[in-house]
C-alpha cells in the first residue's frame, strides 16, 4: 500500500512555455558564431563542413590521420608529417603560426620578469616588529612568547622574519 507521504497520483502536465524555451535554445545553438581565435573564425565558411574548412585553411582534423605513426612502436617520441598536395601554407595557417611566435615570446619576457617577493599579513608583519624588538634575535624565545599567537616553531619565525626583513629593507630603498 502506499505511503500517506506521497498523496496522490500526479499527473503528467504539458508544460508549454518550457518546450517553446527548449526550441528557442536549439535555434539559439545553430545561430551561435564559432567561438575561436580570429583568423579561424574569419576563415571559416558555413557552407562546409569542419573537416572541409580545416582541410582549407591547412589544419588537420585527426592528427592521428596527418602524422604516421608505426603502430608496433608503443611509444613513439617523434612523428613525422605526411606531405599531401592537398596541404598548402594558407594565410590562416601563417596567422596562426605568427600567434603561436607572439605567446612564446610573451611568456618568455613573463618568465624574465622578476619572481613576486613573498609578503606577510599585517598582522604578522606587527608580531614581528614586536618579537624583533622584544627579543632581537632568540628564535627560541620568540617561540615560546605570548605574543606568538600562532604558536610557530622557532624556524617558522625564523623564516618570517627573513620575509620580514626583506620587506623593510625593499620599503626603505
Amino acid at each position: 500500500m502506499r505511503s500517506v507521504k506521497h498523496g496522490r497520483k500526479k499527473s503528467v502536465r504539458y508544460r508549454y512555455n518550457i518546450s517553446s524555451a527548449k526550441r528557442q535554445n536549439k535555434k539559439l545553438k545553430k545561430l551561435r558564431k564559432f567561438k575561436g581565435c580570429q583568423p579561424i573564425e574569419n576563415a571559416w565558411q558555413k557552407q562546409m563542413t569542419t573537416r572541409q574548412n580545416l582541410a582549407s585553411m591547412g589544419l588537420a582534423y585527426d592528427p592521428n590521420e596527418a602524422m604516421e605513426v608505426d603502430g608496433n612502436v608503443k611509444h613513439l617520441k617523434t612523428g613525422r608529417l605526411k606531405k599531401s598536395a592537398k596541404c598548402s601554407t594558407t594565410n590562416v595557417l601563417l596567422e596562426l603560426e605568427q600567434i603561436a611566435i607572439d605567446e612564446a615570446t610573451e611568456a618568455d619576457k613573463q618568465k624574465k620578469r622578476q619572481r613576486q617577493k613573498a609578503t606577510l599579513h599585517p598582522n604578522d608583519t606587527d608580531i614581528c616588529k614586536k618579537l624583533l624588538s622584544k627579543h632581537g634575535e632568540n628564535y627560541e624565545a620568540m617561540a615560546r612568547d605570548s605574543l606568538n599567537i600562532w604558536q610557530d616553531t622557532p624556524r617558522q619565525l625564523e623564516r618570517k622574519i627573513g620575509i620580514y626583513k626583506k620587506n623593510l629593507n625593499a620599503e626603505n630603498i
